[in-house]
């Protein structure tokens, strides 16, 4: 199996055990290497057993609905300390320390692992009925309507928020890989969300 060929197959899969079977084969076949031990860590470290309630938590995912929250979780009177947490989580959640660690390596793998994340949140919101409900229940949006909402999802988590929270320039690598999850996988509707960037340009 060629590099290329297990490496997109790698990501394009969004279950864990599936990947994890890939990442295995790689390993068996080509050795480990610290291209395929950063991903292996990653991996690790992606999920976690909540041990209470026996169910797996995704540590990406958190890390996105963590910063989607921040807004309207970090205002008030202490709202600079709770910010700063809320960075720490996130940061420790995505493991950057650890990406760090295998250079560029680590970064290509972070970058891969935050486009699976974000391929793997999209496409749960596009089954999501309750995502997809309209105001108070009544009737389901329509796809275009769907698509909008997505779009100012990315927009809002991963442009907004990170310059909001002075992280614009750390969080680069994730802004860089939800817009590009998003562009692959509604290629047609690209524009929903690249008409947002455009004006977050000319601010």
């Amino acid at each position: 199996m060629e590099e290329r060929d297990w490496v997109t197959k790698y990501y394009r899969e969004l279950e864990r055990e599936k990947r994890q079977e890939i990442l295995e084969q790689a390993i068996a076949q080509e050795g480990m290497g610290p291209d395929k031990e950063v991903r292996k860590k990653l991996l690790e470290e992606r999920y976690e057993e909540n041990k209470r309630d026996k169910l797996q938590v995704d540590r990406f995912i958190r890390g996105w609905m963590t910063l989607a929250y921040t807004r309207t979780t970090t205002r008030g009177l202490f709202g600079e300390k709770k910010r700063q947490r809320e960075r720490e989580k996130i940061l420790k959640d995505w493991n950057f320390a650890l990406a760090e660690q295998y250079g560029q390596e680590g970064q290509e793998a972070l970058y891969q692992e935050l486009h699976n994340m974000t391929e793997l949140y999209l496409t749960i919101c596009q089954d999501d009925k309750a995502y997809s409900s309209m105001i108070l229940g009544l009737g389901k949006m329509n796809k275009n309507s769907l698509l909008s909402k997505m779009a100012r999802e990315v927009y809002t988590v991963a442009y907004e928020i990170p310059r909001e929270m002075g992280m614009a320039e750390e969080l680069e690598i994730f802004t860089r890989a939800a817009t590009d999850v998003f562009y692959e996988m509604f290629p047609r509707n690209r524009n929903l969300l690249e008409t947002k960037i455009r004006g977050e340009e000319h601010k």
